[in-house]
């Protein structure tokens, strides 16, 4: 049958673009299966309802830190201010949770991790052992920014949300 075939006029509706075979190697802790689930799987798997849609967020966002998840989030809202009970709905945060088989609310994690990475000249936060990447910023108003070179530090962050606003959306 021409149309079984993909001889129709129209192409297939999962027509594949760039290579099929192609291995991914390296040696063991290079990130093999971590580019393997953030880039390949959301190329060639199909989406076909809101479950796959999540499987698909937590295979791309749970393998990331909850920093790094945050800094995602505040990413993905135009980096606006935002306070940690508002980032805990954001869908990032939400898909880490599922990720972790967890069912309560995140806030505590998302302070902690924040505080932990937050500028070292930052005066609204009073945390004594901070660590690079220093990705935040917190106001007076206790609304979380991303700060400092996030952006050059961050890539594998940024590359990530590029992945996911490139993933179809459920009607």
């Amino acid at each position: 049958n021409k149309e079984l075939l993909g001889g129709g006029d129209e192409p297939p509706a999962t027509a594949v673009t760039g290579p099929v075979n192609e291995i991914i190697y390296g040696p063991p802790g290079t990130g093999k299966t971590y580019e393997l689930k953030a880039r390949y799987f959301p190329r060639y798997t199909d989406i076909d309802s809101s479950a796959a849609q999540e499987d698909r967020l937590e295979a791309l966002l749970g393998p990331l830190t909850w920093y790094q998840v945050s800094a995602a989030a505040l990413h993905d809202s135009g980096n606006e201010p935002k306070k940690v009970t508002e980032l805990a709905e954001h869908p990032y945060i939400r898909a880490k949770m599922r990720f972790q088989n967890r069912h309560s609310r995140p806030d505590q994690t998302l302070w902690g991790n924040m505080q932990a990475h937050t500028l070292p000249d930052c005066p609204n936060v009073n945390y004594g052992s901070r660590h690079e990447p220093y990705w935040f910023w917190k106001d007076g108003q206790a609304r979380w920014s991303l700060a400092g070179d996030w952006e050059e530090t961050g890539q594998d962050v940024i590359d990530v949300v590029s992945q996911l606003h490139e993933l179809p959306q459920m009607s």
